[in-house]
């Protein structure tokens, strides 16, 4: 079995246009069979005016396809407390997933080439 339940993963949504806003679930594995994951969390959702990621407040659980094609899944380490986590935009434009203590994850899905 490749995910266990109370494995933390980020699910990030595969961008099909310039334009698509980037989409991120962070959560804890609930079930995983045959390339499927039930995972509850939160959803995740970048301000078009500001740029920050803000979650959102109501908890969700989905069911995620492995082998869609349109979703990328990355396994975070088992013992990190998701209520802590947030993510922080510095400069550049650079996003990271944290919390604030010993984790970080650079989450930026693209780099401004000459700014």
């Amino acid at each position: 079995m490749i995910l266990q339940p109370g494995d933390k993963i980020l699910v990030t949504h595969r961008r099909l246009f310039s334009d698509d806003a980037p989409r991120l679930f962070l959560g804890e594995v609930d079930h995983y069979e045959d390339g499927l994951i039930l995972v509850t969390g939160h959803s995740w959702i970048r301000s078009p005016v500001l740029g920050e990621f803000h979650q959102k407040t109501d908890q969700r659980t989905k069911i995620v396809a492995l082998g869609s094609g349109t979703v990328m899944v990355y396994q975070l380490p088992r013992d990190l407390n998701l209520a802590e986590i947030g993510i922080v935009t510095r400069d550049k434009h650079q996003s990271f997933l944290t919390d604030g203590k010993r984790f970080e994850m650079d989450i930026t899905d693209h780099h401004s080439v000459g700014k």
